[in-house]
């Protein structure tokens, strides 16, 4: 019998018992095993680019005077390790895939600030989802909102003519489906849609 080992996701041992208390409240995939915290093993945080772009499996890399400065990454990776990855590196944009899951995780996310490019093609989100994404303090200087195949519909357009973030410039809404009216008005709105 072949099998694989499991890969397991860094995770983010408590600094203290109150730390450790309210993740037992609320479990997520960050929260320690019961093996780190009786013994205290835990991955070492690391600011070596190289290392960080391997353990966050950071794929569709561009450079920039050496530096990366987009890629693209799991919804899990982005709220476990992109603070991490801001730190090390000028990221201005980011593809996120598999997102639709971690949401209001992403949309909580400190380090979404940095980003101006935020890419979710095809991740499925609707109205619901972009709402809970457009709430999130941290989206002054996006510029540019990919949202292709996100089941946005009328009540998507609407929520982004609402609540857009104020540097807002250009969306990206092809195959979406929105009326022809609605796509004039997001026009007029972010003066470039592009398809």
């Amino acid at each position: 019998m072949w099998w694989r080992p499991l890969q397991r996701f860094p995770r983010r041992l408590p600094a203290n018992d109150t730390q450790l208390n309210r993740m037992a409240w609320q479990p997520s995939y960050r929260a320690p095993a019961l093996a780190e915290v009786q013994t205290g093993i835990a991955l070492m945080p690391t600011t070596n680019l190289p290392e960080l772009l391997v353990r966050w499996s950071a794929e569709d890399l561009v450079w920039e005077n050496g530096q990366p400065v987009a890629m693209s990454l799991s919804g899990r990776a982005w709220i476990a390790g992109g603070a991490a990855l801001c730190a090390a590196a000028p990221i201005r944009a980011i593809r996120l895939v598999a997102v639709q899951p971690f949401l209001e995780e992403v949309a909580a996310c400190p380090h979404l600030r940095l980003v101006e490019h935020l890419d979710l093609t095809g991740n499925r989100i609707g109205p619901a989802g972009l709402q809970s994404l457009l709430a999130s303090p941290w989206l002054g200087n996006l510029r540019r909102l990919d949202l292709e195949r996100n089941d946005l519909g009328e009540a998507g357009a609407e929520c982004l003519l609402t609540h857009a973030p104020p540097r807002l410039e250009q969306i990206r809404v092809t195959i979406c489906e929105f009326s022809s009216a609605t796509r004039l008005t997001l026009a007029a709105r972010f003066g470039t849609i592009t398809r």
